[in-house]
């Protein structure tokens, strides 16, 4: 294992997001899942580094990183662990344990009580410093159209849960 400053890494974490997305990873108590995030944002806030994880109310990651206030971020390297990506992004942690299901090592991580992804190249662990709902009000109504169907009627908005970053580091 290697440290690493997250921010020196941003080109490769944010091309992860491009490429078929990354692993989110929650915990909350003995739960632990994981779900493809496709969207993200790496940034200094508040004079410190932070990533920003966006999450549906309606997935069943949104209730575990709210209430434990951590989450990481497993980046796989280039063209690598698409398949677990693509299904652990169509199938709910509340349904099946994606771990198990999809054969990838829940590994410990080394700061906050939540698990990586062992098979990823980039580690970032991170604990919850803020949080916000994206109004529809706010929105261009080809964001609506695009990403929620046209409407958002629903309710089921994206949370933006910042995460300052309080490890980072690369398994070798």
């Amino acid at each position: 294992m290697k440290k690493i400053n997250a921010i020196e890494y941003s080109a490769e974490i944010l091309e992860g997001f491009k490429a078929g997305g990354v692993f989110l990873n929650s915990k909350l108590g003995d739960k632990i899942n994981t779900m493809t995030m496709g969207w993200g944002s790496l940034s200094v806030y508040w004079g410190m580094p932070i990533l920003i994880a966006p999450v549906r109310i309606s997935r069943h990651s949104h209730h575990m990183i709210d209430e434990s206030g951590v989450f990481t971020v497993s980046i796989p390297a280039k063209g690598m662990l698409k398949k677990e990506l693509s299904v652990c992004g169509s199938q709910s942690g509340r349904d099946i344990g994606k771990f198990d299901t999809y054969n990838i090592t829940a590994q410990q991580g080394q700061v906050v009580n939540c698990p990586v992804v062992g098979e990823a190249r980039i580690q970032i662990e991170c604990k919850v410093v803020a949080k916000t709902q994206l109004p529809a009000k706010k929105m261009t109504q080809s964001i609506i159209d695009k990403w929620y169907d046209g409407t958002m009627q629903d309710g089921d908005y994206h949370t933006l849960f910042f995460g300052e970053i309080v490890d980072a580091y690369i398994i070798d």
